[in-house]
């Protein structure tokens, strides 16, 4: 086991130039923050990827289960360089 120093936290993560130093961003963007019972929303994923980062495949390997939630995978053709 190799234990390594703590990460240092940045005072505001969403600072753009802190994002733009960073090799891979992960972005969740949800429908409506406050739904009534039973209202479906949605969720989507953005992954930001540093054109340093060679990325060859990518696919969804799990996934997740939220106990009481419908979940569907929405399949989105779209690949911006």
């Amino acid at each position: 086991m190799n234990i390594l120093k703590a990460v240092d936290i940045p005072p505001n993560p969403n600072d753009p130039n802190y994002i733009a130093q960073q090799n891979v961003h992960l972005v969740a963007e949800v429908s409506k923050t406050q739904p009534y019972v039973g209202e479906g929303i949605y969720v989507e994923y953005k992954l930001y990827v540093s054109e340093n980062i060679s990325v060859k495949d990518f696919s969804v390997t799990e996934t997740p289960q939220y106990n009481g939630f419908w979940n569907q995978d929405i399949n989105i053709n779209t690949f911006t360089n």
